[in-house]
């Protein structure tokens, strides 16, 4: 199984709002659960990663192949 994620935010947050289910961590409880595998997932149209450090740190580690908005037309 793979997943194409097409957004302009990575949804790889931990928590939002002190929350560990919230419309921005969907891909990160995702990943945390071992679905997809990070090889098969392909994010499209990001403008923005991550809110934090510790969160553009989780992202680089798992190696989310993405495709930034400023270059998709």
């Amino acid at each position: 199984m793979g997943l194409i994620h097409i957004d302009a935010h990575a949804d790889v947050n931990d928590h939002m709002f002190g929350e560990p289910i919230a419309h921005g961590t969907p891909l990160r409880r995702a990943q945390d659960r071992g679905l997809p595998a990070s090889l098969r997932a392909v994010q499209i149209g990001l403008r923005v990663s991550c809110h934090s450090a510790v969160g553009f740190g989780w992202y680089r580690d798992h190696l989310l192949a993405a495709a930034a908005a400023s270059v998709v037309s």
